[in-house]
């Protein structure tokens, strides 16, 4: 079930994190990381997977390869939702 406006509207940078933290951006951003991270594992760490050699360096890496697109959406989603002083 996709959050209501409502549940999406924030006024600090704290409440958002919480958003994002609670999952209410997880349908939306989880699909984009799916897809950027998974472009950037294979630009950024094509030549060690095909080599073999990983290790837990390169886990880190694309653990991080999948988190950072996750935020980005994130963040993308969310921000029309901030109340402004004019809105609140």
């Amino acid at each position: 079930m996709a959050p209501n406006k409502d549940e999406l509207e924030w006024s600090s940078y704290l409440e958002a994190v919480l958003l994002i933290i609670k999952g209410k951006t997880f349908a939306t951003a989880s699909k984009v990381a799916l897809v950027v991270g998974t472009i950037l594992v294979g630009i950024n760490q094509f030549d060690v997977l095909y080599r073999g050699k990983v290790g837990w360096e390169v886990i880190l890496k694309i653990f991080l390869d999948y988190l950072v697109p996750y935020l980005v959406s994130s963040v993308g989603f969310l921000a029309p939702f901030k109340k402004t002083k004019s809105t609140q």
